[in-house]
């Protein structure tokens, strides 16, 4: 099963400097909201962003260790403007 530092070494591997932030959203290891913030994403638009992380879990999606990643990839001045300084909170369809 995958754990939060499971997520944390492999953003880590991507993105040396970042701050991770993993939430298990179903308590199964498969499903995750990973807010991620790195001064490297100044200048890249999202999708750029997050396709730098997807790589780093390509294998695991694949194989079906992760189903899901709800990614939000932030600038350190993002998040201080957006959200006050704290990762953003998972989001909760229900």
């Amino acid at each position: 099963m995958v754990d939060a530092a499971f997520i944390e070494a492999r953003v880590h591997g991507a993105l040396p400097h970042a701050e991770v932030h993993p939430t298990d959203l179903t308590g199964g290891g498969d499903h995750w909201h990973v807010a991620i913030v790195d001064a490297g994403f100044e200048g890249q638009r999202p999708l750029a962003r997050q396709r730098t992380v997807l790589a780093a879990f390509q294998d695991a999606l694949a194989d079906g260790r992760v189903h899901a990643l709800d990614l939000k990839c932030l600038t350190p001045d993002e998040l201080r403007k957006r959200h006050g300084g704290r990762p953003p909170a998972p989001f909760a369809p229900h």
